[in-house]
C-alpha cells in the first residue's frame, strides 16, 4: 500500500526510486532532516515485533625581595631572561623557551604547552608557523587548532583591516569553524530534544503529541537533533552520515523490540550547524499497555562515535470498534 508524507515539510518531494530523499531546510539553510516511513505491517500480520522501514528523505608570588634591583626574573621553567631585554627579546626568550621543550600530547600539560607556544607565535606576528601541522592531532583537532589561531590572529594582525568591526566579522568567521571541528574533536555524540511527534517542518519546529499515550502499531514521528557530529571534507561540500537504530523496553526494564533504522547521509556545500533526523515508523503491533521507553542510538560513521537518548510514553490499549 503506499503512503504519502504531509506533515513533515512543504519541501518534501516524491522520487520515482523505491529510496526517495527529501530535505528540510532551517532559515539559515543549514539544517537538515532525514524522514524515515516505515510500511505498515500486513492487517493481517501476527507477532512481526517491527515493521520494515525504507529511507525516505529525510603557584604563589614569589615573596618580595630586599634587594632593591634584580637582574634576572625566572619564568615558569627556570628559563632566564634578563631583565634589560625589551619586550620583543622577552617574546624571543619565551618562543626559544617553549621550542627547547619535548612537547608530548599524551601528557597533561602537552595541550597546554603547544597553546602556549602557538599563541606566541601569533603575538610575535608569524601565523604560518602558529598554524603549522602537528603530527600528534587528528584531522579534526587540526583543524580545530588552526582555526582557533586564525580567530586570535584576525584580532592582532598588524596588516588587517583598519575597521574594529570588520576584524570582529572575521574572527567569529573563523570561530563558528574552529566550533564545529572543536565538536568534531569530541569522543561522543550528542542527541538531544527526542521526541514522538505529528510533525516536523524544520530544526526545533516540530508539533508533538499532545500526551504520550499511544497505542500498538500507531504511525508516529521520532524526532531528535544531533551536536558535536564530525562532517567529512569533500571537493565540493562536507558530507555526514549517520546510522541510528532503537530498543524499547517495558516497566520492568525488558527489552520488547527493536529495530534498526534507515542510515542518513548527506551532503552540504557548508559545514552544518544545526543537524535533526526524523523517522516516521509504526510501534510494534505487540506491545503490551503500559509504561515504556525508547531508547535511541545514533552512530556516526564519519566521527567513529555513538550517542543515546530516551523517552518515556505509555501503550494504552485500543478501543474498541463499536458493535455493528
Amino acid at each position: 500500500m503506499a503512503h504519502t508524507v504531509a506533515t513533515v515539510s512543504d519541501q518534501v518531494a516524491a522520487t520515482n526510486n523505491p529510496v526517495q530523499q527529501a530535505t528540510a531546510t532551517a532559515p539559515d539553510q543549514e539544517s537538515q532532516a532525514a524522514v524515515a516511513f516505515a510500511t505498515p505491517p500486513p492487517a493481517e500480520s501476527s507477532a512481526d515485533s517491527t515493521a520494515p522501514v525504507e529511507q525516505v528523505a529525510a603557584a604563589t608570588p614569589a615573596a618580595a625581595s630586599a634587594e632593591p634591583e634584580t637582574k634576572t626574573i625566572q619564568l615558569e621553567a627556570e628559563a632566564p631572561v634578563a631583565a634589560s631585554m625589551n619586550p620583543k627579546e622577552h617574546l624571543e626568550a619565551l618562543i626559544k623557551h617553549y621550542e627547547e621543550q619535548e612537547i608530548s600530547l599524551d601528557t597533561p600539560g602537552g595541550l597546554t604547552q603547544l597553546a602556549k607556544l602557538r599563541m606566541l607565535y601569533l603575538l610575535a606576528d608569524k601565523p604560518d608557523q602558529a598554524m603549522e601541522k602537528v603530527d600528534q592531532l587528528n584531522a579534526a583537532e587540526q583543524d580545530y587548532l588552526r582555526y582557533q589561531m586564525m580567530t586570535m590572529w584576525s584580532m592582532v594582525d598588524p596588516d588587517g583591516s583598519p575597521s574594529r568591526t570588520r576584524r570582529w566579522e572575521k574572527a567569529l568567521e573563523n570561530l563558528r569553524l574552529a566550533s564545529g571541528h572543536l565538536a568534531a574533536a569530541t569522543e561522543s555524540l550528542d542527541v538531544s530534544s527526542i521526541a514522538f511527534c505529528t510533525e516536523v517542518e524544520s530544526y526545533g519546529r516540530i508539533t508533538p503529541f499532545k500526551d504520550y499515550k499511544l497505542q500498538p502499531g500507531q504511525q508516529v514521528i521520532l524526532y531528535c537533533e544531533i551536536d558535536n557530529f564530525a562532517s567529512e571534507r569533500l571537493s565540493d561540500g562536507y558530507e555526514t552520515h549517520f546510522q541510528g537504530s532503537y530498543d524499547l523496553f517495558n516497566a520492568d526494564g525488558v527489552r520488547v523490540a527493536e529495530q534498526v533504522l534507515p542510515a542518513d547521509k548527506q551532503s552540504c556545500n557548508n559545514y552544518r550547524r544545526d543537524y535533526f533526523i526524523a523517522y516516521r515508523l509504526y510501534l510494534p503491533k505487540q506491545l503490551a499497555p503500559g509504561p515504556h521507553r525508547i531508547q535511541l542510538t545514533i552512530e556516526d560513521l564519519k566521527g567513529k562515535k555513538f550517542g543515546q537518548s530516551t523517552l518515556d510514553f505509555e501503550i494504552v490499549a485500543k478501543a474498541e470498534a463499536p458493535a455493528k
